[in-house]
């Protein structure tokens, strides 16, 4: 079985993609780490315009992305990817494609959701590593006053609400208690699928023998009519 495809989401500065470094290590798997501005920002320095052609190449880039999930040469690798889709309909649509595309692929797909207390929150987003981020020209809002006004405009986080999911307040937690936290959900969603699928299979197994048993004693059956009619007068 091929491994997962973890999506975490959560708001722009509240840790993710330290977060998903720290999981990164403590997995023990191989792993790649895909983040939203990995291909936004790859898209934008093409096409500075949001509009026309910067959408069609950002679909692209993200269609090369789900065909990977599939590609064989691959599938001991997990994906880590770091998104921060919102409720809305396009978020929602954008959010789906991933989960999709790991269904397809036959990868389990795993939603971290990551929330943070206001205050919390401000704290990060003004943190040294982002502003140094932004002076390297990293696409990064580091402005608490227009954040939290965009914050309260765009609403809630999008949400799966599947059994896989797992929601974490990460306003007193540092990095690496979170990633340990999603290490082990991981860890056991992964268990509890391979249980699934080797309980699946020995059902298969029993069935297959209940029918051949089936099977010989119908060929019994035939066997002793054949000979008894062939021994009466």
């Amino acid at each position: 079985m091929p491994e997962p495809v973890l999506y975490i989401n959560g708001m722009p500065g509240v840790g993710k993609h330290t977060i998903a470094k720290a999981v990164q290590k403590q997995l023990g798997m191989a792993s790649t780490i895909v983040s939203y501005h990995m291909h936004h920002d790859y898209t934008q320095s093409l096409t500075p315009e949001p509009f026309g052609e910067f959408r069609a190449r950002y679909r692209r880039l993200l269609n090369v992305l789900f065909e990977t999930f599939a590609d064989a040469d691959v599938e001991r690798w997990a994906y880590i990817v770091t998104d921060d889709r919102i409720s809305d309909h396009h978020g929602t649509a954008i959010a789906n494609e991933y989960r999709d595309a790991a269904r397809r692929a036959n990868r389990l797909f795993i939603p971290v959701i990551l929330e943070c207390a206001t205050e919390e929150h401000e704290k990060r987003l003004t943190s040294e590593e982002r502003r140094e981020k932004k002076a390297r020209g990293a696409n990064i809002e580091v402005d608490p006053h227009q954040f939290m006004v965009f914050r309260g405009l765009i609403g809630e986080i999008h949400r799966f609400r599947s059994p896989e999911e797992l929601v974490i307040d990460v306003t007193e937690m540092t990095a690496e208690q979170t990633a340990a936290m999603i290490s082990d959900h991981v860890k056991r969603v992964m268990r509890e699928k391979r249980e699934r699928v080797e309980e699946g299979l020995r059902k298969k197994a029993a069935k297959i023998q209940d029918m051949e048993y089936a099977a010989r004693e119908m060929l019994r059956e035939a066997e002793k009519l054949k000979r008894e009619s062939a021994i009466e007068p």
